[in-house]
């Protein structure tokens, strides 16, 4: 009479577990060995002897302060700051940062690729054109529920929806705000 119903013997358990050690020790091995990453330095790549006419391009931040703006003349061409207000005659006062992208995204103060620099809370003051040009990001939705990107709002409906945490792009031309355009902030 056999009293072994329903159990597997144990020279057939056995059998199993060592076979699976073998096969995960195997296959563990397999893919260590083969999958050996090789460190590329720098001074390790060969020159480039195909494309010698190839221009070098550095990847460096110019460091602009804030004093000269974005781009050098402080009354002309396109700056980033805050609007931090506008006065009964529509003059905006600008607080100019410094734009930096790209930046290390594992930094902490970078945000999406870019960061700002601000050392210094000089207010600029700037006239406003009657017919200025005001592109918002963060204005309003469509009927799906997106932002309508590069919405363009009239003077008086900016004012009242004017943010001083927001980051704007303001155009100057001769001394005198042209376009503003919201930086769009994640």
């Amino acid at each position: 009479m056999n009293k072994n119903k329903g159990f597997i013997g144990l020279g057939l358990i056995l059998v199993i577990v060592l076979g699976a050690l073998v096969v995960g020790g195997g296959a563990y091995y397999l893919g260590k060995s083969s999958n050996k990453l090789e460190v590329i330095k720098e001074e390790n790549i060969p020159p480039n002897t195909e494309n010698k006419n190839l221009p070098i391009v550095e990847n460096k931040v110019k460091d602009i302060p804030e004093e000269t703006g974005e781009y050098g003349d402080d009354k002309n061409g396109r700056h980033i700051g805050y609007i931090k207000k506008i006065d009964e005659k529509n003059n905006l006062s600008i607080d100019y940062v410094q734009w930096i992208s790209p930046c290390a995204p594992d930094a902490l103060d970078c945000q999406n690729g870019f960061k700002t620099k601000n050392s210094s809370n000089q207010l600029r003051v700037f006239p406003v054109l009657d017919n200025v040009q005001i592109k918002l990001q963060t204005y309003g939705h469509d009927s799906s529920g997106s932002l309508i990107w590069n919405q363009v709002v009239s003077f008086s409906v900016f004012k009242t929806a004017l943010n001083v945490d927001l980051l704007y792009w303001i155009t100057l031309k001769d001394g005198k705000v042209v376009e503003i355009t919201e930086q769009y902030q994640a």
